[in-house]
């Protein structure tokens, strides 16, 4: 393998981090305004029905009204607490998510050095023995002159 070709799966590589690192930003916050819509809208809706309840309730029994407002009170904040704790979860979910990507590049620029350190061993290696098999070339050759000379 050339270092052309490393230096291309190297880009390659940082492509891929970055894009899946793009994708998954773009996701976790499209997720996000999802779900928040969604409880918004879902808020709105409840907001909207005891609106509706209050108007009924009031002309019927102001007790009964506040009764009503007070557990949907409650509702309201339980579902905003479960938001916020929501919200909380994906918080360190992404956390734990750049931590794990700052491991991978770590480890990535890890097997790239050690990929780098061994083809520089091999290179070091195949000198080597390109300068051991002409040693050994030579020394073949000054044997069979040597036993040329001693048959003569």
């Amino acid at each position: 393998m050339t270092e052309q070709d490393l230096k291309q799966i190297r880009e390659v590589v940082r492509e891929e981090v970055a894009a899946a690192e793009q994708r998954l930003d773009q996701r976790w916050e499209q997720g996000l305004r999802q779900e928040l819509a969604a409880t918004e809208q879902r808020l709105r809706q409840e907001l909207a029905a005891t609106e509706q309840r209050l108007a009924t309730a009031t002309a019927a029994n102001l007790s009964d009204l506040r009764s009503e407002l007070l557990q949907q009170i409650h509702h309201v904040r339980r579902e905003l607490e479960n938001t916020v704790l929501h919200l909380d979860r994906i918080d360190t979910r992404l956390a734990a998510l750049a931590l794990e990507v700052s491991g991978i590049s770590k480890t990535r620029e890890a097997a790239e050095r050690l990929n780098r350190e061994i083809l520089s061993t091999q290179s070091s290696q195949q000198r080597t023995i390109d300068e051991l098999s002409r040693f050994v070339r030579d020394l073949s050759a000054r044997v069979a002159k040597l036993e040329e000379a001693l048959h003569q």
